[in-house]
């Protein structure tokens, strides 16, 4: 279950970020995972929901936005999208592309409360 150590992962990194930015609670979390990385969303929120607990993530919502996997042919320059790892081009079914995206994980952006007091 690696979602699981990419969800501490990720907490770590928010919540060095947050100290950086004198932030004191993160609501929102929006993280990139490509296709290939294998991740089971469900089991990366469940991770993140146990992780955060006690952080300044804690009660924060995860969003997960799936990047797909896109080939280029070396052949005829066509750019595909691919539904599974299977590197053929699908304009001319060449063998010959190059994977431009879809092993990524990226922490993309962080919503931060703004613990400002305005009574006096």
């Amino acid at each position: 279950m690696h979602e699981y150590s990419i969800a501490q992962a990720l907490v770590d990194q928010i919540e060095e970020i947050a100290r950086r930015n004198q932030a004191g609670c993160v609501t929102r979390v929006v993280v990139q995972v490509g296709r290939l990385r294998g991740i089971v969303p469900e089991i990366l929120q469940w991770g993140f929901e146990i992780v955060a607990a006690g952080t300044v993530a804690e009660g924060a919502q995860l969003a997960i936005e799936e990047i797909p996997i896109v080939v280029r042919c070396q052949a005829c320059n066509a750019q595909s999208e691919l539904d599974w790892p299977i590197y053929l081009c699908s304009a001319c079914q060449s063998p010959a592309v190059t994977q431009l995206s879809g092993n990524e994980l990226i922490l993309k952006t962080l919503e931060i409360a703004d613990d400002t007091d305005p009574s006096p």
